[in-house]
This record gives structure tokens, C-alpha cells and sequence, in this order.
């Protein structure tokens, strides 16, 4: 069980569901799967997260700021496949999606580079698949503007610099820096 009363611990301030006996009070939205590596943009407060599919298809969410008790629709919807009838009609649609044969099995959720090395990048999402490609979402949600394979090597996350340079997280080969090519 969570220390619930413990230095440091809150809920959100614009928590959906405050009084709802139903839900746990930390909950700030609902309808994800398998969420791996969230991030919440310290620049807009919208929050990031590559949530991880079922069968088929893998996802990049991003939940604006001013969406709290946002509905992603799991289980109904996968990415963009609607699965099973009785899918939310206030369903927020992913950012990104693609299927487990053409990129990967897994997706990685990552960060909004910040960084000054790579001037193209800045403002771009940067996520991965666990099975080795780095991809980036342009700033203004557009498609993947970057990708970057990794044979062999197992993603499992990002971390960030304090310069906003960004590092990939690997089983094989330790952290990675992404560096201007």
C-alpha cells in the first residue's frame, strides 16, 4: 500500500475526481492501458506518455494541461483501432500510432527536447520502441520528423540533462547521449 500521508506527497490541485468514493484520489485521468514513461512538460504542463498496446497497435498520448479527467479509451480503443463496442465518444485521441509490424513491440514514452545541440529537434517529442527506434513529433503534433535505429538494443527509457540534452535508457548499451549527427 502507497504512504499516502507521507512529506511530499499530494494529489493533483485540479484533480477530476476529489470526492468520487469510486477513485483513488491521485488519479487524473483515465482509459490508459499499459502507460510507460510519463512525463509532464514543465513548459505547458501537458502531459506525455507512450502507452504501451494489447495485440496490434502502439500509442504517444499527450494530455493538455487543461484536460484533467481526460478519457484515452482503453479498453474500447487501441491507438486508433476502435476494439470493442461502447468506445467513449470523448475519447482523446493519440498523437501517434503505429502497429507492432512496422516499427516495434513496445513504445517508449520520452521527453520534449530542450536542448541547444540539435536546433531541428528543439520542441520535438522524442520517444522510442523498446525494439531500438528513436522518433520525434515535431512541435506542432506533426508526424515523426526523426529516426534513428538501434539493432539489437533493448530501449527502456529517457532521462534529461540539465541542459535539456537527452539521453536514451538501454539494457545493452548503458546510456546513450543523442547527439547531432
Amino acid at each position: 500500500m502507497p504512504n499516502t500521508t507521507g512529506p511530499g506527497y499530494t494529489n493533483p490541485a485540479d484533480n477530476p475526481w476529489p470526492s468520487d468514493a469510486t477513485r483513488r484520489p491521485e488519479l487524473w485521468a483515465k482509459g490508459l492501458r499499459n502507460p510507460w514513461g510519463f512525463w509532464r512538460d514543465p513548459v505547458t504542463g501537458d502531459l506525455w506518455m507512450g502507452d504501451v498496446g494489447n495485440n496490434t497497435v502502439e500509442e504517444v498520448d499527450r494530455i493538455p494541461a487543461a484536460m484533467a479527467g481526460a478519457n484515452l479509451g482503453w479498453y474500447f480503443i487501441e491507438g486508433d483501432q476502435v476494439n470493442h463496442d461502447g468506445a467513449p465518444p470523448d475519447a482523446l485521441a493519440p498523437i501517434f500510432t503505429y502497429r507492432h509490424d512496422e516499427i516495434g513491440p513496445a513504445v517508449i514514452g520520452g521527453r520534449i527536447y530542450r536542448g541547444d545541440a540539435i536546433p531541428s529537434l528543439r520542441g520535438a517529442y522524442v520517444f522510442a520502441d523498446m525494439a531500438g527506434r528513436v522518433m520525434a513529433i515535431g512541435a506542432g503534433d506533426e508526424t515523426v520528423t526523426l529516426t534513428v535505429s538501434l539493432p539489437g538494443v533493448v530501449i527502456t527509457g529517457f532521462g534529461e540533462g540539465p541542459d535539456g540534452e537527452l539521453y536514451v535508457l538501454t539494457l545493452q548499451g548503458g546510456v546513450l547521449k543523442i547527439v547531432p549527427t
